[in-house]
């Protein structure tokens, strides 16, 4: 799975606010609460999900609670940032927003069943990851001295002076 490496524990933080798995072997948490129960599993899937024309997905993090739940109208915007279903002053919107932002990033997906009551589950698929061949830069030349003219126009004198010293010192 590629992502930055700060993106992952900042999503699963944001979609479960409790800690997660630190592996993707099949490790599994649970964490309780005085609002109930979290799990968070990590496991990299027997299957891998074809997409036409996009890598398959190979690990499902799944995060499950057993908390409110979402009625349909919270479910069609839990991923629009600034929506909460919070009271005012209790979040801001952008714990959804920002881990379909990072799935997205990361070229991954989102499955999500919830109901008022019933709690929550998010599975969210990634792509492995496939290592890029690193890109070596082209060596850097020394400029070409030619017949060239620049023209340095500054009103200051002493930053019109310390201009004419580099371009000077580079020979141009």
């Amino acid at each position: 799975m590629r992502c930055g490496p700060a993106l992952l524990p900042d999503t699963r933080r944001r979609s479960s606010d409790g800690a997660g798995p630190d592996e993707s072997r099949g490790e599994r948490e649970r964490c309780h609460a005085a609002r109930g129960t979290l799990d968070i599993e990590c496991r990299i899937l027997p299957e891998p999900i074809e997409r036409p024309g996009r890598p398959p997905l190979n690990i499902l993090l799944e995060v499950r609670d057993t908390g409110v739940g979402m009625d349909e109208a919270v479910k069609a915007r839990m991923f629009e940032p600034f929506f909460t279903s919070k009271e005012k002053g209790k979040g801001t919107g952008l714990g959804l927003s920002t881990v379909y932002g990072v799935v997205a990033q990361a070229g991954g997906e989102i499955e999500v069943d919830s109901a008022p009551g019933q709690g929550s589950q998010f599975r969210i698929y990634f792509p492995l990851a496939v290592a890029e061949a690193e890109e070596t830069p082209p060596p850097v030349s020394a400029a070409p001295g030619g017949l060239e003219t620049i023209l340095l126009v500054e009103d200051e004198a002493g930053v019109r002076a310390l201009a004419e010293t580099i371009l000077k010192k580079a020979r141009l």
